[in-house]
C-alpha cells in the first residue's frame, strides 16, 4: 500500500524493528538525491555516499586509478594527474562495452569501501546511518539495508541539471540518463519515494518528515 505525505512523500506499508537503521538512498541522476542527503548529513546523521567513495578510490597511484589508465589511455588523465570524469562519461555513455569495463574495474573497490564505512557509522550507535547509492537497485545492494529510499524529478528537471552540472548538452545528458534503470523501476522497488518537483524548502520538509518518522519509531508509517 502506498501513501501520500504533504504532496511529495510516497510510503509503503513497511514496519521495522527499532534499531540502528541503514537507510539507501538512490534516484536517476539529476535527481536531486545528493540534496536529500546533505539535508540528512545536516541534521548530524552519517551519510556515506558512493560518489565521494568513487573519486577516492580513483585517486592518482591507485589500484583503480592505474587499471583505468592502462584500459582507457593517456587522454583518460588530466595535467593534475586525476581522472578526466567528463571525458570517461562522455565515452561510456557511447560505449556500452567501456562502460562494463569500468564498472567492472571501479565497482568492487566501491563496495568495499561503502560497507566498511557504513559498519564504522553503524558503531556510533546513532538512530540511523544513511548511503546515496546510485545504483543501489542495478547491484541488488538494497539486501544490505532497511530502507531504501528513491529521489524523483521531472524528466525535464534532471536532463537540465545534469547538462549544467556536467557542461553537456541536453542530448547528452538524456544518454547518460538512458544508461542506468529507469526513473519509474526505481519508484517500484522503493520503500519511500521523495518526489524533488517543488522547491528545496518542500524537499527538506519531505526529508525531516521521513527521517522523523524512522528515528522516532522505526516505521514508515
Amino acid at each position: 500500500m502506498v501513501e501520500e505525505c504533504q504532496g511529495l512523500l510516497y510510503l509503503k506499508d513497511k514496519y521495522y524493528e527499532k534499531k540502528i537503521l541503514k537507510i539507501g538512498i538512490t534516484g536517476s541522476a539529476g535527481s536531486g538525491k545528493s540534496l536529500a542527503c546533505s539535508r540528512i548529513s545536516a541534521s548530524g546523521l552519517p551519510v556515506v555516499s558512493c560518489d565521494d567513495i568513487a573519486r577516492q578510490v580513483v585517486l592518482p597511484k591507485t589500484p583503480a586509478h592505474e587499471k583505468l589508465v592502462a584500459l582507457f589511455g593517456k587522454n583518460t588523465v588530466l595535467p593534475s594527474g586525476h581522472l578526466d570524469r567528463k571525458y570517461l562519461r562522455t565515452r561510456i555513455a557511447r560505449s556500452p562495452q567501456d562502460r562494463k569495463k569500468l564498472e567492472d574495474i571501479v565497482q568492487p573497490a566501491v563496495l568495499e569501501e561503502l560497507i566498511q564505512q557504513i559498519d564504522a557509522a553503524v558503531e556510533k550507535s546513532l538512530p540511523l546511518v544513511a548511503a546515496e547509492v546510485p545504483l543501489l537497485f542495478e547491484l541488488g545492494l538494497e539486501k544490505e539495508f532497511d530502507v531504501s529510499i528513491t529521489v524523483a524529478a521531472d524528466m525535464e528537471d534532471r536532463v537540465k541539471r545534469i547538462a549544467r552540472r556536467d557542461s553537456v548538452t541536453e542530448k547528452q545528458a538524456k544518454a547518460l540518463v538512458a544508461l542506468h534503470m529507469s526513473q519509474e523501476k526505481k519508484i517500484e522497488k522503493a520503500d519511500a519515494v521523495l518526489w524533488n518537483t517543488g522547491s528545496v524548502d518542500d524537499l527538506y520538509r519531505a526529508v525531516d518528515e521521513l527521517i522523523y518518522r524512522l528515528s522516532s519509531s522505526g516505521t514508515l508509517v
